[in-house]
């Protein structure tokens, strides 16, 4: 087992929220418009670390990426020596965590020197019993960490400063459906839009009841479009590329907010653009 810094995406963490318990939180995004926490009622095990805890831990390993099972290895007369099974570590993101960390100690080992605790991943639900929260914010091109699933003959301009929109687009001959050669739809030219997302959680007795992620865009687009056939009925729109974006890190009344997202691009066979925002990881535990 090689223990060090986490170089890869902790599976089901799509969310975390944690408390510093320095009052020590990321200074609010030019973005954010709206922010709003109401009723936040944390679980009693919920044990929150400031980021430069992370220096004290001495080594992390993945060891299972479907479950999240992780071990922290910290030295015997560290502060965080302390803890015990069934508490939930949080801890915002530092050069050891750099997504953060929501984990839940499942047991507690002396190995020569070192206190080792084997985790699982925890969620937002579990760490918090109660709350709301609603945020307004935008993206633009620093927000992306990466592009993905580009069709053949698109390219992701980035910001169109003529235009003044954050995310461009240029199809050259791109094909978007080919369907048995009863109908094909191939574009040329450009789109663009800014994007705006409102995001509204809440949580009630430790289940997340909402979670939302409500678009609005203002599209442009100049494509010219070439097609055969008639439009059928039941064809989904098409991905035309996809964003990953860095962490999302936000305040809330105090309160820093983690979330791992993508963005996704659409177009349809009736020429509409459409994007939407989703957590990285689509699963109950992912929230």
């Amino acid at each position: 087992m090689q223990f060090g810094r986490i170089n890869i995406m902790i599976p089901f963490i799509a969310l975390i929220l944690f408390i510093f318990i320095s009052g020590a939180c990321p200074s609010p995004d030019a973005s954010s418009e709206h922010r709003e926490l109401k009723e936040l009622i944390t679980s009693d095990s919920l044990v929150i670390l400031p980021s430069e805890s992370g220096e004290q831990i001495m080594a992390i390993s993945l060891f299972d990426s479907l479950s999240g099972q992780m071990t922290l290895s910290v030295d015997q007369f560290s502060p965080l020596a302390h803890f015990e099974p069934g508490q939930i570590l949080a801890m915002g993101i530092s050069e050891m965590t750099p997504q953060g960390l929501l984990q839940r100690i499942q047991s507690v080992s002396m190995i020569d020197g070192r206190v080792v605790y084997y985790t699982r991943s925890s969620h937002l639900a579990e760490a918090i019993t109660k709350g709301r929260i609603q945020r307004e914010t935008s993206f633009e091109l620093a927000d992306i960490d990466r592009t993905e699933n580009l069709l053949p003959n698109i390219s992701f301009q980035g910001p169109s400063k003529e235009l003044n929109f954050n995310f461009s687009y240029h199809l050259d001959n791109a094909w978007l459906y080919k369907k048995d050669n009863l109908f094909s739809l191939k574009a040329s030219g450009d789109i663009a839009f800014n994007l705006t997302a409102r995001i509204s959680k809440e949580i009630k007795n430790n289940n997340l009841v909402k979670n939302s992620y409500i678009v609005k865009i203002d599209p442009f687009s100049s494509l010219v479009f070439e097609k055969q056939g008639n439009y059928p009925g039941d064809m989904a729109p098409v991905t035309i590329a996809s964003h990953i974006l860095k962490p999302l890190v936000y305040s809330v009344s105090g309160f820093p907010v983690i979330e791992l997202l993508e963005i996704k691009v659409y177009l349809d066979a009736f020429e509409r653009i459409s994007v939407k925002l989703f957590p990285l990881n689509h699963s109950d535990k992912a929230l």
